[in-house]
């Protein structure tokens, strides 16, 4: 399936009928149900107040604080991707691509652009994908749209790195795979492009791969992975023989029953509690020809029919339009992949129970001083995880009290060596793990809650070793998130869902290599966002009450210099939209 959700059947009152209903409706019912309502919002009039986004403050569209791709001050040259496209059926869509004449490469930068609309109505979000030469431009998903207007996104992204892609014409196509039958009506349409900066004195062209595979198994095509054995997989028979370094940018997108895989619990657990069973930990392991060779962590993405739809208008979760690629360094094992051998890399998720939606872009750089490039793997203790589950809860069968805990935390060294045109180069990559998902359960005869609180933090230390001596980047990524779920059920049936989540990216980056001196750079990006639903003795949607979000992304250093905004919402229309100070400012 190519869309975020997988039940199709709804009642006009907004609840999907698909699930069976248990005697009282259960948090685990509301979440395989994937509650759609028609979401005919309604607002009190709000002033617009003297701040940069006034004019914005009453908007029901949807609204992020992300910050724009910083662009050169030169006139691009605009290669126009696809235009007007409409998706109203269950099918792919194809575009070509040819460079642009009046801007040749080096670029100083390439930025994908992107706007979208859907009609008024009913619909599910859907994943949507955009592929140039089987290379991913654009992983994200949709709004869900309103009943009474035209929902708009923009989304960007710097794809300068695919450079060496972009120097030829390609066939490309967008997946938005969108169902129209009765009760779903949503037409989603689209158009993108790419913008090409040319490269002057003032703008020089950075150094990018010089070559751009894709891991994905057939044209355009996603990479499945639904068990803890079976990895999505790509055999390269030909690589350059003289890669100097090596990387591959990961998506792990969650599907089907593992969507909600931060709420997952052990298989034992009542599974009105939860959509799945393994526990609530999730990780990408990168494996070449058999043997790990790096770690992505999984984003806890939320779609915006997630758990609540009201929680995401007019503010989604934090990348849910546009996911952010995790970036693998493989450089320890570019003498292996410059050997002249086939070699097989794979994507695989860590207990995925059904299932996960992967793919990956390898980057080359080559050492254009020689022809081949030898050396070896000198170290390589990363080995599979061994979650540690801690389960206190009684009644797990049938009304579970109490606390599971899952966690898992590794330091691991991959270190290897090449002789270049430069000499001898080691690197050695050091990274630390962790991961802990707790959640604390009720289930009394009035009331459920689930109430989680999850972290995952990864650290990275490399060192780069030559003739002229050692430096030394660093990376911390974490992304904490909480959520709480309660469900309270009144005498005559009725019952009401609470939902409260917080979502942070945080990253802080030392980069040795950036320019001609080291730059640090950061960012945080929190998301808040709290809503009540309201559901009848007869399972269906009254409306729901307090709902209220927000979003501050705060960055320092490159890319985007010191960036500070912060919008809010409540009753799901804009209330707040201001520039604010970056770190320290």
């Amino acid at each position: 399936m190519r869309f975020a959700c997988g039940i199709l059947a709804l009642l006009l009152a907004g609840l999907s009928a698909a699930p069976a209903l248990a005697a009282r409706p259960s948090i685990g019912t509301m979440l395989r149900s994937r509650l759609m309502p028609v979401r005919a919002v309604h607002t009190a009039a709000l002033k617009p107040s003297a701040n940069p986004g006034s004019s914005l403050i009453g908007s029901l569209n949807t609204l992020t604080a992300d910050p724009a791709v910083p662009r050169p001050r030169t006139k691009p040259c605009v290669v126009p991707l696809f235009t007007n496209f409409q998706f109203a059926a269950y099918a792919a869509q194809g575009f070509s691509y040819t460079p642009p004449a009046a801007c040749p490469p080096p670029w100083s930068k390439v930025v994908f652009e992107g706007d979208f609309a859907i009609s008024p109505g009913v619909q599910y979000d859907r994943t949507l994908d955009v592929w140039l030469g089987n290379t991913n431009l654009l992983f994200g998903t949709t709004p869900e749209p309103l009943a009474n207007i035209v929902d708009t996104w923009h989304v960007e992204r710097d794809v300068t790195d695919l450079t060496a892609l972009l120097r030829s014409a390609q066939p490309g196509e967008v997946e938005l795979f969108n169902i129209i039958e009765p009760g779903l009506n949503g037409v989603q349409s689209g158009s993108t492009d790419l913008a090409f900066y040319p490269s002057n004195r003032d703008n020089p062209a950075p150094k990018t791969p010089d070559v751009v595979l894709p891991m994905s198994g057939g044209y355009g095509g996603e990479l499945l992975s639904t068990t803890a054995t079976q990895n999505a997989t790509v055999t390269f028979t030909s690589l350059p023989a003289n890669i100097e370094r090596a990387y591959l940018d990961v998506y792990a997108q969650s599907q089907s029953g593992d969507e909600f895989w931060y709420l997952c619990l052990s298989s034992d657990v009542t599974p009105d509690f939860s959509t799945c069973g393994n526990t609530a930990f999730r990780e990408t392991d990168i494996s070449i020809d058999g043997q790990l060779a790096g770690v992505a962590p999984v984003h806890p993405w939320i779609y915006t029919g997630g758990i609540d739809p009201y929680l995401w208008t007019p503010i989604p979760g934090g990348q849910t339009l546009d996911f952010t690629p995790y970036r693998v360094d493989l450089t320890p094992f570019a003498a292996l992949l410059s050997n002249g051998k086939p070699h097989q890399i794979a994507i695989g998720v860590f207990d995925a129970n059904s299932y996960f939606s992967t793919t990956g872009t390898l980057e080359l750089f080559l050492d254009r001083g020689r022809r081949q490039v030898t050396g070896g793997l000198l170290a390589d203790t990363l080995t599979a995880p061994s979650p540690v589950l801690t389960e206190n809860v009684t009644n797990p069968g049938s009304a579970p009290n109490g606390k599971e805990t899952v966690a898992s935390s590794r330091d691991f060294t991959i270190s290897g060596y090449t002789n270049t045109s430069q000499g001898r180069i080691e690197t050695q990559i050091r990274q630390h793990i962790d991961f802990n998902n707790s959640q604390q359960l009720t289930d009394t005869a009035n009331l459920e809650v689930q109430n989680v609180t999850q972290s995952t933090h990864v650290s990275t230390a490399t060192t780069t070793s030559g003739r002229y001596g050692a430096t030394h980047a660093l990376m911390n990524v974490s992304y904490p998130l909480t959520v709480d779920i309660s469900l309270p059920f009144n005498a005559d049936g009725s019952f009401s869902q609470a939902t409260s989540i917080s979502q942070l990216d945080s990253e802080l980056a030392f980069d040795p290599f950036a320019s001609s001196f080291p730059e640090v750079s950061q960012f945080n990006n929190l998301v808040t966002s709290a809503d009540t639903l309201e559901i009848s003795s007869a399972y269906t949607l009254v409306g729901n009450t307090g709902q209220a979000s927000a979003q501050t992304y705060r960055a320092v250093g490159p890319p985007y210099g010191c960036y500070g905004k912060a919008i809010a919402a409540a009753a799901n229309a804009v209330t707040a939209v201001n520039d604010v100070g970056c770190f320290g400012h």
